[in-house]
């Protein structure tokens, strides 16, 4: 068996007489289909979102027709230009007033999707749910994005207020983060029980501060956080963490690296820290810290602009900067070291997604 498939083309689809179940007959909105779709209680469903205009909601996303999924019958929503699944993006926009999904919902997950201009609303908040290959952008809420026991990998979070992306008890792995224009992040990424925050680029500036924790054991591991020498610090410590882990990580440009406030035992290991007015703040806190380094020198290339599409090259390690972890094998930073070890946008499946 496999998932079902609905189609939705904002721009030349019809709620009034498609049926949804091609790119020829398919609906005009995403919610046109959640009202009609026959849901598939073995393998689930697929509603493709062309590429041709946004959605532009007035209202969430509401599910009270379709009910709700699970993991073993899951909703994907998904981009594409032609034939489902060919990497097109759609997009879903709150039409500068409402949120996407602001009620939290399970199983639900996006690919290759742009999700945007909610205005005070966050953008989504999802639960046992997957993000992969998404933009978010335009929220002024003190969360765009939420994902709970999830997974968020391989996408691109900009121009948000507040925390850009928070993760609780999930993945977040891959991700770009870019201060916006107009909405500034008070931490770009926000993750808390038992979370694992690996292969994130981030580049905030100000008093915000790249990737936060609290709430007991998070591994932060191989993230590289850019600041322009604001008042933030690179990682932020909060709260209980008992048994996290801080490793392999480069920073630059914030008035601390790695700030540690809580009083609980974690490690801190093999990070490197330029241009901060402390690197390594841990007075009075109880950790095990081991090969930490600051530089003399910029521990990224910088070569072109700090974008979405040349993340991997703008972020490419200086070998002399960047140092080495324990075993000697340059394997800190989020993309490749020249000389060998790191990951470059590694990828997370979305499982029955």
């Amino acid at each position: 068996m496999a998932k079902s498939e609905y189609y939705v083309d904002p721009l030349n689809g019809s709620d009034t007489t498609g049926d949804g179940l091609s790119d020829a007959t398919a609906w005009q909105t995403v919610q046109h289909a959640l009202n009609n779709i026959t849901k598939n209680v073995t393998d689930g469903d697929r509603i493709n979102v062309k590429d041709t205009a946004d959605d532009v909601l007035t209202a969430q996303l509401n599910f009270s027709t379709i009910g709700n999924y699970n993991l073993t019958f899951p909703l994907l929503i998904e981009g594409y230009t032609s034939t489902a699944g060919d990497g097109g993006v759609g997009g879903i926009s709150g039409g500068g007033t409402t949120g996407i999904i602001t009620t939290q919902r399970q199983y639900i997950g996006f690919r290759n999707m742009h999700l945007h201009n909610t205005g005070a609303n966050a953008i989504i908040n999802i639960k046992r749910s997957a993000v992969e290959g998404c933009e978010f952008n335009g929220s002024s809420s003190t969360t765009g994005v939420a994902v709970s026991e999830g997974a968020c990998c391989d996408s691109y979070f900009h121009d948000l207020s507040g925390d850009g992306l928070s993760i609780a008890g999930g993945v977040a792995i891959g991700n770009y983060f870019k201060q916006g224009a107009t909405n500034s992040f008070g931490s770009a990424l926000y993750a808390n029980t038992n979370s694992f925050v690996v292969c994130n680029i981030i580049s905030v500036d100000g008093a915000s501060n790249g990737i936060e924790t609290s709430t007991n054991p998070c591994t932060v591991a191989n993230n590289s956080i850019l600041g322009d020498g604001g008042s933030g610090a690179g990682i932020l410590v909060n709260g209980n963490n008992y048994a996290s882990n801080y490793v392999n990580n480069l920073i630059e440009g914030f008035a601390h690296g790695i700030y540690k406030r809580s009083r609980d035992m974690a490690i801190v290991s093999s990070n490197t820290a330029f241009d901060c007015n402390i690197g390594f703040d841990f007075s009075a806190e109880f950790i095990i810290s081991n090969d930490n380094t600051e530089p003399a020198g910029s521990p990224f290339s910088k070569s072109g602009s700090d974008t979405f599409a040349n993340r991997f090259t703008y972020f490419e390690p200086v070998s002399a900067n960047a140092g080495t972890n324990t075993s000697g094998n340059g394997s800190r930073g989020a993309v490749a070291n020249p000389s060998g070890g790191g990951e470059t946008s590694p990828k997370h499946p979305l499982s029955r997604f």
